[in-house]
C-alpha cells in the first residue's frame, strides 16, 4: 500500500475506465516539472500572488490521488503566497518536493500493475 496516495479510493473513481486513470497519471506526472518549476520561481523572486496560483493549482492535481500529506504541504504553500508571507517557505518546498518524488514512484509503481 502506498504511503503517498490512496489507492482505492484512485481505483474507485475509475472503474472500467482504467484507460483514463493512466491518461490522468500520465498527465499528471507531465505537468509536475513546470509546476514545481513555478512555485520556485515565485519563491526566490517573493512573488506571492504566483505562489498561490502554483500551489494552488498543484494542490489540485494532487487532489486526483487522495495524496492528502503532499496536498496539505501545497496548500500551505498557497497560503503563505495568499498572505504574502514567506516564513518558513523553503522548508515547505522541500518537504513538499520529497513527497512529489515519492508519489511519482508511488504512481508509476501502480501504473505498472494496470497496463
Amino acid at each position: 500500500m502506498s504511503r503517498f496516495f490512496d489507492k482505492d479510493k484512485f481505483i474507485s473513481n475509475f472503474i472500467g475506465m482504467e484507460d483514463l486513470s493512466i491518461e490522468i497519471i500520465q498527465t499528471f506526472n507531465e505537468s509536475i516539472p513546470s509546476l514545481i518549476s513555478a512555485i520556485e520561481k515565485a519563491i526566490r523572486e517573493k512573488n506571492s500572488k504566483d505562489l498561490e496560483i502554483s500551489a494552488h493549482t498543484l494542490k489540485g492535481a494532487v487532489s486526483n490521488f487522495y495524496a492528502e500529506s503532499t496536498r496539505l504541504l501545497a496548500f500551505k504553500l498557497e497560503e503563505l503566497g495568499r498572505n504574502k508571507n514567506f516564513d518558513g517557505v523553503d522548508e515547505i518546498f522541500k518537504d513538499l518536493t520529497s513527497e512529489l518524488n515519492q508519489l511519482l514512484g508511488d504512481l508509476k509503481e501502480f501504473s505498472k500493475g494496470i497496463l
